[in-house]
Formats: C-alpha cells, sequence, structure tokens
C-alpha cells in the first residue's frame, strides 16, 4: 500500500512534468529540471561512487549540457565530490585523517583568498547567468573548481587493489576529446551528441571542408588530446622499460602510431608534451645507466631519420605539428606554424609591458563585453593587431603571463608555492612510496614535471591548467594514501650503565 501510493503521490506526477519539459528540452529552464531530476534519481550511486566518478571524468572533454552555462563535466564532480566528502567527515565512524600534507593545503587556501580578493577588487567575478553584465566568470568557477576538485579527490584513499584501474581511467579520460571529430565524420544522424561533447573541438576540421582556400590545412583537434592521454596510458602501464624491450615491440609501434594521430591535429604541443614526460621519465626510471639508454637513442635516431625523409609525405597537419624540428616540411605548413610562433611572440612582448602596472594588483579575469566587442571591430578594420582582440579577452597563450596579469605578484607567489609543495609529494611517493605503486609514482612525478615544463616555457593558462596540476597531485595522494617521507633513522639509546661498568673494569685493571 505504501509503494502504491507513493507512485501516485510523487512518481505519476513527476513522469507527466517531465514529460511535458522533454517536449522542449533545449530550454535552459527545461534543462535544469530534466538534469536535476537525472541527478536525484543517480543520487544513491554518486554517493557511493563520487570520488571514483571524479577520477574518470577528470580529464574528460564532456559538457552538462543540463546546466546553465553549460560547465564542463569535471566541475560539477569536483563540487558535488567535495560537498559529499565535507558533509560525511564528521558522519564518519572513525575519525578520518586528511591526506594532503600543510604546505600543499595552505598553497591552495593562499590562492584561492588571492583569487577571490582580486575578483572582489577588480568589478566582482561577471557571472552572467547570476545577472552580470561582464564576462569573465566562467575562468573564476574554472579556479574554485579545481581547488575543490583537489580536496575532495585526496579525501579518501583508493585500495590498491584498484589502483590501476583509476589511473588507466585518469589516462584515458582525455580520449573523449576524439569524439566531437568523429561526430563530426559520422554526420548530421549523429550531431545530438555536441549537447554532450564540445563542438569548438571539430569547427577547424569543419572549416577545412567549406573549401580549397579555408581547407588548405585540415586539422582533427581533438586527436591531440586524444593521444596525449593515450600516450599517458602507455607511459604508467608499460612504463619506458616496458616500450623499448625488444622482445614485445608491439609496445612501441602502439606508442608511435598513437603519436602520429596525435599529430593529424596539427598541435606542436602534442609531440611536445608527450617527449617531454618520456624523456623525464626515463630518466626519473634510472634508464640512462643503463642499456636502455643505447635502445632509446637508436630509436630517437631513427623516428627522426624517418621524420627527415618522410617529413613532406605526411598529411599538411601532421607536417604542421614537427615544423619545430629541423626537417623540411610542406611551404603552408611552415609558413603557418611560423606565422603562429610570430603572432604568440608579438602579443607576449605587447603583454609585457603591462606587468609593472599589474604587479601589485592582478587585472583579474573581468570583461567588459562593450570593450571587447570594440577590439573585436577595430580588428576587421585593421587598426589593431588581432592578437589584441585575445589580450581584452585574457587569453595570454602563456602560462607564467596568464598568472601575473590576472592575479599580480600575489597569484605568482601562491602559484609557485603550490608547485614547490606539490613536487615535493610527488618526489617523496615515488622515492619513498610503496613498491606495488614505484611504476605509478614515477609517471605521476614525470607527468607532473613535463606538463608544468610545458606550461612555463610553451603554452599554458593558470584557468585551466589548475585543474590538471591538482589532479595529478591530489591522484597521488589518494593512491598512496597521503605524502610519503624518507623512513626515520632508529635512534641509538645511551646506556649510562654500560659506561659506568666499562670505567670500572678499566679501573680494576
Amino acid at each position: 500500500m505504501p509503494r502504491t501510493l507513493l507512485i501516485f503521490v510523487f512518481i505519476l506526477p513527476l513522469a507527466v512534468l517531465m514529460g511535458f519539459m522533454l517536449a522542449d528540452p533545449l530550454m535552459s529552464s527545461n534543462m535544469a529540471f530534466i538534469g536535476g531530476v537525472m541527478l536525484l534519481l543517480l543520487l544513491p550511486i554518486a554517493l557511493a561512487a563520487h570520488h571514483t566518478a571524479l577520477i574518470w571524468v577528470s580529464g574528460a572533454y564532456m559538457s552538462a549540457f543540463f546546466l546553465p552555462g553549460r560547465p564542463q563535466m569535471w566541475m560539477i564532480m569536483a563540487c558535488f565530490s567535495f560537498v559529499i566528502s565535507l558533509v560525511s567527515r564528521p558522519l564518519a565512524k572513525h575519525k578520518m585523517k586528511p591526506l594532503w600534507p600543510r604546505s600543499l593545503a595552505g598553497s591552495l587556501i593562499f590562492l584561492l583568498i588571492v583569487v577571490v580578493v582580486t575578483g572582489q577588487l577588480t568589478g566582482g567575478v561577471g557571472l552572467q547567468i547570476l545577472g552580470s553584465q561582464n564576462f569573465g566568470g566562467r575562468k573564476y568557477v574554472w579556479v574554485l573548481a579545481a581547488i575543490a576538485g583537489f580536496f575532495a579527490l585526496s579525501s579518501q584513499t583508493v585500495p590498491r587493489a584498484n589502483a590501476n584501474r583509476e589511473v588507466t581511467a585518469f589516462c584515458l579520460s582525455s580520449v573523449t576529446a576524439a569524439v566531437s571529430n568523429l561526430v563530426y565524420m559520422l554526420g548530421p544522424s549523429f550531431y545530438f551528441l555536441y549537447l554532450l561533447f564540445p563542438v569548438e573541438l571539430a569547427v577547424n576540421q569543419a572549416s577545412a571542408d567549406l573549401g580549397p582556400v579555408i581547407g588548405s590545412l585540415k586539422r582533427i583537434s581533438g586527436f591531440g588530446p586524444a593521444a596525449i592521454g593515450m600516450g599517458m596510458f602507455c607511459l604508467t602501464r608499460w612504463g619506458i622499460r616496458g616500450l623499448l624491450d625488444f622482445g614485445k615491440p608491439y609496445r612501441m609501434l602502439f606508442f608511435l602510431i598513437v603519436v602520429f594521430g596525435g599529430l593529424l591535429s596539427g598541435f606542436r604541443s602534442t609531440l611536445t608534451i608527450i617527449a617531454l614526460v618520456f624523456a623525464i621519465q626515463f630518466f626519473a626510471e634510472g634508464l640512462h645507466r643503463t642499456r636502455y639508454a643505447t635502445v632509446f637513442l637508436i630509436t630517437g635516431i631513427s623516428v627522426f631519420v624517418f621524420l627527415s625523409l618522410f617529413a613532406t609525405s605526411l598529411p599538411l597537419a601532421a607536417q604542421r605539428a614537427v615544423s619545430f624540428l629541423p626537417v623540411k616540411v610542406d611551404p603552408t605548413a611552415e609558413v603557418d606554424a611560423k606565422g603562429s610562433i610570430e603572432w604568440r611572440m608579438e602579443m607576449w612582448r605587447t603583454i609585457a609591458r603591462d606587468i609593472p602596472r599589474y604587479f601589485w594588483l592582478g587585472k583579474g579575469y573581468v570583461v567588459d563585453p562593450g570593450d571587447l566587442a570594440l577590439a573585436d571591430e577595430s580588428v576587421r578594420r585593421g587598426y589593431i593587431e588581432s592578437y589584441e582582440m585575445f589580450i581584452k579577452a585574457g587569453d595570454y597563450h602563456s602560462g607564467p603571463l596568464s598568472v601575473i596579469i590576472p592575479f599580480g605578484i600575489w597569484g605568482v607567489l601562491g602559484f609557485i608555492w603550490f608547485i614547490y609543495a606539490s613536487i615535493q609529494v610527488l618526489w617523496g611517493n615515488m622515492r619513498y612510496g610503496d613498491s606495488q605503486l614505484t611504476k605509478i609514482n614515477t609517471f605521476l612525478f614525470s607527468f607532473f614535471i613535463g606538463r608544468f615544463l610545458f606550461f612555463l616555457f610553451f603554452f599554458g593558462g593558470m584557468e585551466l591548467e589548475l585543474w590538471l596540476f591538482c589532479s595529478i597531485v591530489g591522484l597521488s595522494l589518494s593512491l598512496n594514501g597521503g605524502a610519503k617521507k624518507a623512513p626515520e633513522m632508529p635512534r641509538l639509546q645511551f646506556d649510562s650503565r654500560l659506561v659506568r661498568s666499562r670505567e670500572a673494569n678499566l679501573a680494576h685493571i
């Protein structure tokens, strides 16, 4: 009887209301309602698996289309997991000790204070869904969600038996970036999937098909992040030692196929990031002192010789991706790549002049839409360079500039503190963690250092990369049950009785 009453009183009216909402599911209010109902139905599962779900979507290119602003899926799970962890901690039967060291938590709290204070002093956060007329609030949400995600990710320990599964999901989650391009290849019948996967990654591919002028260089953008994810999976599953094992050549063959697929994106960052992480992990595993150094050298020379001979036969996008190497490529790819570098360098020189202006109080993320529209019109009329439009929007294409311009010297100090504390954690876990996790800990350390070097010297944005750094170190803490340190040497106890006995014996003699 109670179950029947529940159906008539609650479930049937809800089903009727859902039917009306689904008649026009693209309205923002209907999306929010449908999403809320779905989350309510999935709440029991989410309560039990929120931590695992956060790891699995940490690098996924997926959007919560049912919420205003279409936030990325990792942001939803980070905030949800943070709230669940915060609420469940006081209710736990046994007191749970935090997994994060104080220095690391302190750096993120300091960075959070800098971001919030700077936002308040520079015109607010600028969230249009809250009625603001300005742009830029999304970047504040990214930063806050990344910090919340770190504390959620490192709130509980991953069972040792699930370590490989979780790291595999962490690496392969970025393979979802390729779905956007695959949907475009499949045709309009599958375009509904763009509600969940970002259409922006397929824009270049679609533009290239419009005509010979626009389409002279066709780039499949989503293959870049997907290749990085699959390459990182190879490094964490087999390690450098396993990849260079001549007894199992299929491993290196698969790895090289993955790298080649990533070159089709046209991003030089794909090859650069994979090469950086590969080289750092090679030294972190100590292989530079073994026979694998010769194997590594021979493999590198072979790849370089292949590119030198056949680079011009590769697709134009792949030629653009390797154009920074001393190999001959098609003039179209070379000009496009060089133009991108010169454009970026000129933008950096222009922005660098504003560093003294924003040294003490950063610019923040808020952008006046009027200024943005004026800059767009000025670019179209040729009054200003195109990169000035990006400067107005706060997109600096540089990791260091993305920290100091928005948040000044205080943001730089907080970010450096966080990076230093993270490296300490990753280094300690690699050196002193459980031997069963050695391969995983070595990969996480190498991945963090490689991505940070790329952020520092090549390309990056703090609002985007902060979650990557937080997720790497947060996963390391969760897998290892905290930050591992060198074991303390037992102290020798001083026994005064032995000394007195020895003195007595000497006196007797």
